[in-house]
């Protein structure tokens, strides 16, 4: 009898850093299955094993390829394995897995505050991110909030809790649809202040600061 594959994977996409377990269900147990007889493309098999209980039923860890994003096949193909009485299978069976392996670009803060200054103490920043990316923005090492980057890549970001008197240190990174994160923004220090301090400038690691 021809033996028939089904696949099924415990996940339907993946990001940097998984794998997906993918399974190979034949109607009857095949004869010196193994890896070599599976296709893939933009990854990779490993630790293909044979259950103890169903003997027809293999299963091996997928890894997509790094630093790309696409779909990835995985396939057995006709005559690549045989039951036990010698026929040869005659069906084809494959399964896509949609993958992004690759972090978003690095992230801009384009915001420019004169002498590195302002007086509001609920600064707008902006800047550009990878389009349709979750923007992070992280004040002195602490998560400040989100916003999402537009269709052209654009970003903008109100802060709702007042600021005091300070340094401020933002930064920002991206995190794209499969929960890939970029590396983290230049840095920009920013003084918030009030009308009636008396400024001096102070260049500190390439940045003006306010010293008082």
């Amino acid at each position: 009898m021809l033996i028939p594959v089904l696949f099924s994977s415990d996940i339907s996409s993946i990001s940097e850093g998984q794998t997906a377990l993918v399974k190979f269900d034949f109607s009857e147990v095949p004869v010196n299955f193994g890896i070599s007889d599976i296709i893939v493309i933009d990854g990779k098999l490993s630790s293909l094993s044979q259950d103890k209980t169903l003997q027809n039923v293999y299963s091996a860890i997928f890894t997509p390829k790094e630093g790309s994003e696409g779909s990835a096949l995985v396939s057995v193909e006709p005559n690549s394995y045989v039951d036990l009485a010698g026929n040869s299978g005659k069906y084809t069976s494959s399964i896509l897995i949609i993958y992004d392996t690759q972090p978003p670009q690095k992230p801009e803060i384009t915001t420019e505050f004169e002498d590195s200054r302002t007086t509001d103490t609920t600064p707008t920043l902006s800047g550009k991110a990878e389009p349709g990316s979750i923007v992070e923005i992280i004040e002195n090492g602490i998560l400040l909030g989100t916003t999402l980057a537009s269709e052209n890549g654009f970003w903008e970001f109100t802060s709702s809790m007042e600021h005091t008197i300070g340094v401020r240190d933002f930064l920002v990174r991206s995190v794209d649809k499969f929960g890939n994160v970029s590396e983290s923004s230049e840095m920009l220090s920013v003084r918030i202040d009030n009308s009636d301090s008396v400024r001096s400038l102070d260049g500190i690691n390439g940045y003006l600061r306010l010293k008082y």
